[in-house]
């Protein structure tokens, strides 16, 4: 019997070291990888598109004008789309 639960303790032990040291080497293995990746990998390039906007700078000062006249400071504009 005492040895049956020695041998259980034993065998406790050695499972949670094994699974601690397995966990670490991939926690510290993850660590590595990615300072590496952040150190040597280049940068993505951003590819910027230039947009036509629909609507000219000179009509969206004229309805910011409107809308803050209108609403007397309170509006705000979201968005503004051009109807067909």
């Amino acid at each position: 019997m005492e040895s049956t639960v020695s041998n259980a303790f034993l065998l406790l032990g050695i499972g949670m070291i094994t699974v601690f040291a397995v966990l670490s080497i991939v926690v510290i293995s993850g660590h590595v990888l990615i300072t590496l990746v952040n150190k040597y990998a280049p940068d993505p390039v951003k590819e910027s598109k230039l947009i036509k906007p629909l609507v000219s700078t000179k009509e969206i000062a004229v309805i910011t004008a409107v809308v803050d006249h209108i609403t007397k400071g309170k509006g705000k504009i979201d968005s503004i789309k051009k109807l067909k």
